[in-house]
């Protein structure tokens, strides 16, 4: 009995000087207490988030405070009211991705620089039927179903800079 009463004695004197690194199976080591902490993909990129007016896009977030997830996703978003400003907001070339109603995106597109040195254009379409949602990602490849929640939007903000990134590549490979 004095024999287990001692192990179990060490085994606990063992475990407090441990401190809160403990190692783990496959890991290099595992600090008790703490999550891990997932980054995104292409942040610090500038999302200008089109919305003149006259767009549906400035009430299809709803309640979504958009500038607050994209902040805290690492993203810096800017917003437009007119094509103006957008075109000024483009002109500075910090924009990545361009946020916009598919009615106006034509019109980003005109603004924005053509080939892949230019912002990833992102449409949001307005509760679409399944026909007008393949069409648009026949044009756009991505876009955004609204009403959308925070975490489908960063996602599909990383799927359109991971399409510009591979598209990129390509045309980097072509002589």
């Amino acid at each position: 009995m004095r024999y287990r009463v001692g192990v179990i004695g060490l085994i606990g004197i063992a475990w407090l000087f441990a401190g809160t690194s403990v190692l783990a199976c496959g890991d290099k080591f595992l600090v008790a207490g703490r999550g891990a902490r997932f980054q995104r993909g292409n942040t610090h990129a500038t999302v200008v988030i089109y919305a003149p007016p006259s767009s549906t896009l400035s009430g299809a977030f709803g309640k979504l405070p958009v500038d607050h997830v994209l902040s805290r996703a690492g993203y810096h978003p800017a917003t437009a009211a007119s094509a103006e400003e957008m075109g000024r907001i483009l002109k500075d070339g910090n924009a990545g991705i361009v946020l916009v109603d598919i009615a106006d995106a034509r019109t980003v597109e005109r603004y924005a620089s053509a080939g892949s040195s230019g912002p990833i254009i992102l449409p949001v379409l307005s509760n679409p039927s399944r026909q007008e949602l393949s069409a648009a990602r026949k044009i756009w490849g991505v876009v955004l179903r609204s009403p959308a929640s925070g975490d489908s939007l960063l996602d599909a903000l990383d799927e359109a800079v991971g399409l510009h990134a591979k598209a990129r590549k390509s045309a980097d490979l072509r002589p």
